[in-house]
């Protein structure tokens, strides 16, 4: 049972949608054969981190680029 608690914790990461899902899964599935309670984790709180910087990924003056191939 320790395993599979220790799974889904791993699994958990920082909170849906930030977990990883599969594994998740399974240690789901393995805690409910074993009859154990999922563990209480704190979901994703978005307040701890800085929002993502606005980026462009391809910025469009360089769409026109030319590679000289010669």
């Amino acid at each position: 049972m320790k395993a599979a608690t220790e799974a889904y914790r791993l699994a958990w990461c920082d909170g849906p949608p930030f977990a990883y899902h599969w594994g998740l899964q399974k240690a789901k599935a393995q805690l409910a054969v074993l009859g154990a309670p999922e563990s209480a984790l704190p979901p994703f709180d978005e307040s701890k981190y800085e929002p993502m910087p606005e980026v462009e990924i391809e910025p469009a003056e360089e769409q026109d680029v030319e590679i000289d191939e010669g």
